[in-house]
């Protein structure tokens, strides 16, 4: 946490994060336990040699591959099955929203959010775009975590639109809601989140800038120019893996704790019992939540099944990004991911 003595750090976090959080123990590094983490280039390994199906896994591949694009498979940290480029870029779409978790994520830790305050308390200006919402006198309602989570009765436009319903009365998807998140996060920094998420977030783990290009924030919201969470984001399978693999490194990579551990686990987890609206059972602050063939994941998830899964309980990340997905014909994850669960020896 920048500017923060350690000892306080920790009291900090569970303020920021709501008094109702229980902070993990100390972390461990996956690291210290022989992990491995990718240099320049992942290490790589025959699927047998970790205990996956290789057949099965290309089950996955051809499943994924009937609507193009590219992905991989990674598992203890190796990368153990791919297809397409590693390195072509995509419009990764909304799984951009979870790298605006992450963002959100570092001004948590850093002391400048509480997800549950009021959103008001860092951009008064929130919501009041148009002004028929500010007689509607709602706005002071809203709170950062129900922007993350759909809850804060913004409709599904990614601009700045008139309230659909009254804050935490229901879940509706909205882009509009991430984007005045990234517009309260930029007040809290007062600077450019692109700048932010590559010094703080992607150049740590091994991303270069060309690999992670961030859509501007539309000027409609008024701010200087930063990210927009809602998508835009263009990202390639590289990307998204190294992405997936710090959450489920709970949020450390080699020995360097890159995100808070406390939010990682908040933020993938369902949200229902802070925000009691049913559809939170399976989403967390902007992170959706699945169980295939009863292997739990979480994953950031975007038109045109663009996607960044991780599965903790295999030591697993799985990548899909394209330009068209089984979403749009009438396809499921469920179907891509269960020959990989099935891939387990």
């Amino acid at each position: 946490m920048s500017g923060i003595p350690s000892s306080n750090r920790r009291s900090v976090l569970r303020t920021a994060l709501g008094a109702s959080v229980t902070l993990a123990a100390p972390f461990v590094s996956r690291a210290a336990l022989g992990a491995s983490f990718p240099g320049s280039s992942w290490p790589t390994a025959i699927p047998a040699s970790v205990g996956l199906n290789v057949t099965k896994l290309k089950e996955a591949q051809a499943y994924a591959q009937r609507y193009g694009g590219a992905g991989c498979i990674i598992r203890n940290g190796l990368l153990v099955h791919s297809w397409g480029s590693l390195t072509q870029l995509y419009v990764i779409q909304s799984a951009a929203k979870s790298f605006g978790s992450a963002v959100l994520g570092l001004a948590v830790a850093d002391g400048k959010i509480d997800v549950t305050a009021p959103a008001q308390r860092y951009h008064p200006g929130v919501g009041a775009i148009p002004n028929s919402n500010i007689s509607k006198g709602w706005l002071n309602e809203i709170c950062v975590d129900q922007l993350a989570t759909h809850t804060a009765g913004f409709p599904k436009s990614r601009l700045p639109s008139a309230l659909a319903y009254r804050p935490r009365t229901r879940f509706l998807y909205s882009d509009g809601s991430t984007n005045w998140l990234a517009a309260i996060v930029t007040k809290a920094y007062n600077q450019d989140l692109r700048t932010l998420a590559q010094n703080r977030l992607f150049t740590p783990i091994g991303v270069a800038a060309a690999a992670a290009k961030w859509s501007p924030l539309d000027t409609q919201y008024q701010m200087q120019p930063t990210a927009r969470f809602n998508g835009g984001m263009q990202a390639n399978v590289d990307t998204m893996a190294r992405f997936g693999y710090l959450y489920l490194n709970n949020g450390n990579w080699n020995g360097q704790q890159i995100l808070s551990a406390d939010y990682v686990k908040l933020s993938t987890s369902a949200y229902y019992s802070r925000i009691p609206i049913s559809d939170l059972r399976g989403y967390g602050l902007s992170w959706w939540l699945g169980n295939v063939s009863g292997v739990p994941n979480y994953r950031s998830t975007g038109l045109y099944s663009n996607h960044t899964i991780v599965m903790p309980s295999l030591n697993m990340v799985v990548v899909r990004i394209g330009t068209d997905g089984w979403d749009q014909h009438g396809g499921s994850t469920s179907t891509f991911l269960r020959p990989i669960v099935d891939a387990v020896l």
